[in-house]
């Protein structure tokens, strides 16, 4: 008969934790990884938070965690899953002697995690932690119980495992008799060796270490005592094992007990191994980018472009006052018989075509060289190039790559004509070196072109708002217009700038059913699926930025502003 959930179950674990130094060990390990949250994590003092208890038990690792974080975090949530009343209430009593405690805010749950996990996720969590729980699943439940937790996990967050390891002789005895225990159904035998192994098939990557531990039997060994019946029952998950199971299976796993060479006598106390294995698995970047999902990222963009006019209003630009600027530079006295031009992340070549008009002129040949690292863009460019005869005199080479991996420092022997930086230097490593090795692929009297959102620009500033939410370790600040003309500055770079003003429709972005709209709030934030996978507090705190200084609203429709600084910088 299965002890689980039952005020027997809650004391056999109380006698298992006095006879064991196993709890001690955890503990220490616990303490090292929360020392290591505490100190490197984004959270200030005052910010919430989170902490999900997967099987919390009586509450004593929770307990050890909470005065831990309570040195510096003074706000925080606590989610507690547990389905055993008996052992919920213990915890819940603890609590409430405990003043310290007053100010946390718990959310008790008496549920299984499987149930739990079916509802619609309301909070994300910095630590979610599964200490000796996936006994009590399934096995083929496993990996969508590891799978759920760490999709909740913040951005930085930690998902804590401990699991009994293959030396742990608890979990050898439950393994070896799993069939006379009859615990098919009720607790399975996986152990921390096999869990590793599921982490890599999932394709997580973590860091695990051993917890040595040991557990006195030896008042197993006297099957009068009313201390080892108690032991008996949680090694065996047995109720009132040695009082209901057969002598001949007793004496089979007394014999496994004290016959194992891993067994340790020491003043006449006989001790067993209970070794478990620590996994440490951190979120660092829960959200993937948007501009890593080529497809994705090609349907927002297009997306963008029907709801807002600045890809019109820089038409509007390029063709008359950029082409006034173009006329009084040396570029318009190029007397090459070919014009060589470079795209720094052309995407599908919209501006290129019209730069090809306003550059080529008296019907010059021009080659350029696109770096463009979607490969769904170049494809469109392609195609597009090839149906438009007016563009027979244009001859392009694709390079499919960033221009950081492109490099320029190594491509130096190269030199264009002209060269245009049009809304790239978001996603660029270093900014100053993008522009200082463009300038100098420049030829004497040559131009670069730089388009970048201004300081109104709305999208810029929602990712330098919540970039350390959304991005993590990866973030970096947006630079805008007025931070790349500082550049030019310091480099001693000649330069012409204006702003063109522009906006952007973001009337479905409130709708959560709207395909239109979800696909906006990706382009917005520069995360693939950004509705379905954002936490609610960063939606809301999007939401919040939305309704700011930056959005207004004209006939019946909301804005954002993405007013664009335009930059010549001529050599």
């Amino acid at each position: 008969m299965s002890i689980f959930c039952t005020d027997r179950y809650a004391s056999s674990f109380l006698e298992f934790r006095r006879m064991s130094d196993q709890n001690d060990k955890m503990k220490s390990w616990l303490k090292e990884k929360l020392d290591e949250f505490v100190e490197n994590d984004s959270l200030q003092s005052e910010d919430e938070c989170r902490i999900l208890g997967v099987g919390s038990g009586v509450g004593e690792m929770d307990y050890f965690m909470l005065e831990n974080l309570q040195k510096k975090q003074k706000n925080i949530f606590v989610r507690v899953l547990e389905p055993n009343a008996i052992e919920m209430d213990r915890f819940k009593a603890k609590v409430c002697s405990n003043t310290n405690f007053d100010v946390v805010r718990f959310d008790w749950r008496q549920e299984d995690a499987i149930d739990y996990f079916k509802e619609t996720p309301d909070k994300r969590f910095h630590i979610i932690h599964l200490l000796h729980v996936l006994y009590y699943f399934e096995e083929n439940e496993i990996d969508d119980v590891i799978h759920q937790c760490f999709n909740q996990l913040e951005v930085g967050g930690r998902l804590l495992i401990i699991q009994g390891s293959a030396s742990n002789r608890v979990v050898c005895i439950r393994n070896a008799f799993a069939n006379e225990l009859c615990l098919q159904g009720t607790l399975n035998t996986i152990s921390g060796e096999h869990l590793l192994f599921k982490m890599n098939r999932l394709g997580y990557k973590y860091h695990s270490n051993n917890i040595r531990a040991s557990l006195d039997v030896s008042q197993c060994l006297d099957l009068t005592s009313e201390s080892g019946g108690l032991l008996w029952d949680f090694i065996t998950s047995v109720q009132m094992f040695v009082e209901r199971s057969s002598h001949n299976l007793i004496l089979k796993i007394r014999n496994m007990l004290t016959t194992t060479e891993q067994r340790a006598v020491y003043k006449d106390k006989t001790y067993i191994p209970v070794d478990s294995i620590g996994i440490k698995k951190r979120e660092t970047m829960s959200l993937k980018k948007l501009h890593d999902n080529d497809k994705r990222y090609a349907e927002a963009f297009n997306c963008f472009r029907q709801v807002s006019d600045q890809e019109n209003k820089m038409k509007k630009w390029i063709l008359q006052d950029f082409s006034k600027e173009i006329n009084s530079t040396c570029l318009v006295k190029i007397n090459e018989d070919i014009v060589q031009m470079m795209g720094i992340g052309s995407g599908f070549g919209q501006m290129d075509m019209l730069l090809f008009d306003v550059i080529g002129n008296m019907n010059q040949k021009i080659n350029e060289l696109v770096v463009e690292p979607n490969a769904v863009e170049i494809e469109k460019f392609k195609s597009s190039i090839a149906s438009s005869v007016e563009y027979s005199n244009v001859t392009i080479e694709y390079v499919p790559k960033t221009i950081d991996s492109y490099n320029m420092t190594r491509n130096t022997t190269r030199q264009f004509h002209f060269i245009h930086c049009i809304h790239v230097l978001y996603y660029v490593d270093n900014p100053v070196e993008v522009i200082k090795h463009a300038f100098d692929s420049l030829l004497e009297g040559g131009v670069l072109l730089i388009i970048q959102g201004a300081v109104s620009h709305g999208i810029a500033h929602i990712r330098n708002t919540l970039g350390d939410k959304m991005y993590g370790n990866t973030r970096r600040h947006v630079p805008n217009g007025k931070d790349i003309e500082e550049i030019i500055q310091g480099l001693g770079f000649n330069y012409k700038a204006d702003v063109v003003d522009a906006k952007l429709d973001i009337t479905e972005c409130f709708d959560s059913n709207s395909d239109k709209g979800n696909l906006l709030l990706d382009f917005i934030t520069n995360v693939d699926n950004f509705y379905e996978r954002a936490s609610p507090d960063l939606k809301n705190a999007l939401y919040g930025v939305l309704d700011s200084d930056f959005c207004f609203e004209k006939d019946g429709k909301t804005y954002i502003k993405i007013d664009c600084s335009v930059i010549i910088v001529t050599k």
